[in-house]
């Protein structure tokens, strides 16, 4: 709890010192996905554009922290998690834009290895920054096998063999022939696969997503209502103290927020940091997008989803304790 604190009160001090970034440039963030010009669009070397850059990023982020992680947060912190999830996702849109401004201002200034830009370099420029930089590769490829890859096919492993009795083994050996394949082309070809993943992915959880809240149309209010009153009033389903409710919706919001948007631990700067360089400004205005649509779109549109099924099973808990 204390260092989900914190980092809400540095991505809050962020917001304030740049001046909301994330919300008076949301207009331009939007652009620069929707509507990129054509220097973000055409590779220089081997270096990646900003829009690669932005889709390598928001492949990463929409996984299962804004998929699994969701139920996982209304389970352990009631509905009032997803209103702290939202907010601390608002206040990392700045966080993002630092991150990313500090990975790519130092391209073609400052170099440690073969790392050109990210948190790999502009850690370096810190006193004592040498070890940081290795310290940081190692929590970052520590993240990447643990958080990201365990997590992962662990999610999809379970949810292939729920769904059609394939076993996890089976599961396992394609998706490593297949990330195999990713990796042995380079970061053109992870880019080149996300190009084309990334977009699907987004469309079909939307049209699904679509569909589900159409149908129950009649409980969103109430659904919108319960995550607002329940951050407050201590309605967490672990009951206690309202203090500890609270306490505990916040934390897990905050974790899960993390987990989903990942602003502030370095990894969009990463891939940022393999650009061209050429606006740093700009293309760190774009990148607070990412965060926007996984938490404030993916997040919450899956949490809204889950609304039916959670007040289903409330309400057969409530029914079994009567009896």
């Amino acid at each position: 709890f204390p260092v989900t604190i914190e980092l809400l009160g540095v991505s809050a001090f962020v917001t304030v010192y740049l001046n909301f970034v994330q919300i008076s440039y949301f207009k331009d963030a939007v652009r620069s996905v929707f509507s990129p010009s054509a220097s973000s669009q055409s590779p220089k070397s081997e270096s990646l554009t900003s829009l690669q850059a932005f889709i390598n990023t928001l492949g990463g982020n929409i996984g299962n922290g804004a998929l699994a992680g969701i139920p996982a947060a209304i389970a352990m912190g009631g509905p009032g998690a997803i209103f702290w999830l939202l907010l601390m996702a608002t206040f990392a849109g700045a966080l993002r834009f630092a991150e990313v401004y500090l990975g790519i201002s130092v391209i073609g200034k400052h170099r440690l290895g073969s790392a050109r830009g990210g948190p790999i370099v502009y850690l370096s420029l810190l006193p004592g920054g040498y070890y940081l930089s290795y310290a940081f590769g190692i929590l970052c490829l520590t993240y990447a096998f643990t958080s990201g890859s365990l997590v992962q096919c662990n999610a999809v492993g379970l949810a292939v063999k729920k769904a059609w009795g394939i076993p996890t083994m089976w599961t396992a050996l394609v998706t490593l022939i297949f990330v195999l394949y990713v990796l042995f082309g380079g970061s053109q070809r992870i880019v080149q696969v996300l190009d084309k993943i990334v977009p699907l992915k987004v469309f079909l959880l939307l049209i699904s997503v679509a569909v589900v809240l159409t149908y129950h149309y009649a409980m969103i209010p109430h659904a919108l209502y319960l995550i607002c009153a329940s951050a407050f009033t201590g309605k967490a389903l672990l009951g206690g103290g309202i203090g500890y409710s609270v306490q505990r919706a916040m934390t897990v919001g905050f974790q899960r927020g993390i987990f989903a948007h990942e602003a502030g631990l370095g990894t969009a700067a990463v891939a940022y940091g393999n650009t061209s360089g050429t606006h740093p400004a700009k293309d760190a205005i774009m990148s607070t997008l990412g965060v926007f649509i996984t938490v404030h779109v993916i997040c919450f549109l899956v949490a809204m989803w889950l609304y039916r099924d959670w007040e289903t099973d409330r309400k057969s808990t409530r029914l079994n304790s009567s009896h």
